[in-house]
């Protein structure tokens, strides 16, 4: 590189850091995808707590607002973390938001067509309830149809590659071409599987069935669940495309916020025990002293 590049490179790289917090923060937002998002969740946060302070009676942040929303985000936020995974493979398929919309659009069609009502007696009150089971099944049809492309197109029918084996033609036998892809998807696969027990039984029925104690070990699933998937993640976000047989790929955007995801998990957990510890340790004290303690 000669005296004139180098010369002409500091100087840009200089000019670009005078710019203002304005222009660098505009950039940012330009050149990074999750910068939009970042500002817009800050304006929309804003919006509300001003509007809360403003008008008193402003129920968006009440106690039972609050956990409806936090109820109607459960879905997609399930399904956030199943498109994140495929995103961070870099598999895309941004379809599910469309399909979620479209089963919605159709309940909701069905509804309105029939008359329902839940409140209603007779068949009419079942009706709402028949509309959802087929905006679910209409869901369920389609993700068979997207499973089945991906078996045909991608893995044609040789569950093996997804366990990182490769058919050798010469040797006739399978042979292991990528350990840790191997890996990340048998632990991947044990989370899904705890995941749709752990959906399977989160009822008042399967409750009654299997006892509360049955029930609450089951349940105790979510733990190893949740390490796998952290497994799962961390590996496509951090190692797999480390070889030396091809070249690195730019550090993937999602990988700082996968880190904060996992601290603020582990922060939440360690600030839940030491409640609990404390709790258990009042519980022990003399009612006076308890209450002494808990001031």
């Amino acid at each position: 590189m000669s005296a004139t590049s180098s010369d002409h490179i500091r100087s840009a790289i200089a000019a670009r850091n005078s710019r203002g917090l304005a222009a660098r923060t505009r950039d940012w937002i330009q050149s990074r995808p999750e910068g939009g998002i970042a500002v817009l969740f800050v304006i929309v946060q804003v919006v509300v707590v001003l509007s809360a302070v403003a008008m008193p009676d402003f129920r968006y942040l009440t106690q039972a607002n609050i956990a409806v929303t936090l109820k109607a985000i459960a879905p997609l936020g399930i399904m956030a973390l199943g498109v994140g995974i495929l995103m961070i493979a870099g598999e895309f398929d941004l379809s599910v938001g469309a399909l979620y919309s479209f089963c919605a659009i159709v309940t909701a069609t069905l509804t309105n067509a029939w008359g329902a009502d839940i409140d209603a007696e007779g068949a009419s009150a079942l009706l709402p309830f028949v509309a959802m089971a087929i905006g679910l099944l209409i869901g369920t049809l389609a993700g068979i149809v997207h499973a089945v492309i991906i078996l045909v197109g991608w893995v044609e029918w040789d569950l093996m590659r997804l366990f990182g084996f490769e058919w050798h033609p010469d040797l006739l036998v399978y042979v292991m071409f990528q350990h840790g892809f191997g890996l990340a998807n048998a632990i991947g696969i044990a989370a899904l599987v705890l995941a749709v027990l752990l959906a399977a039984t989160s009822s008042d029925f399967a409750m009654r069935r299997l006892g509360l104690s049955g029930w609450k070990f089951l349940q105790m699933g979510v733990l190893p669940m949740w390490w796998l998937t952290v497994a799962h993640v961390a590996y496509f976000l951090f190692i797999h495309f480390l070889s030396f047989h091809q070249a690195t790929p730019p550090p993937n955007p999602l990988q700082p916020w996968f880190v904060a995801l996992v601290v603020v998990v582990f922060g939440l957990r360690a600030a839940a025990y030491l409640k609990t510890i404390r709790a258990k340790a009042l519980s022990e004290l003399p009612g006076e002293e308890a209450s002494r303690a808990s001031i």
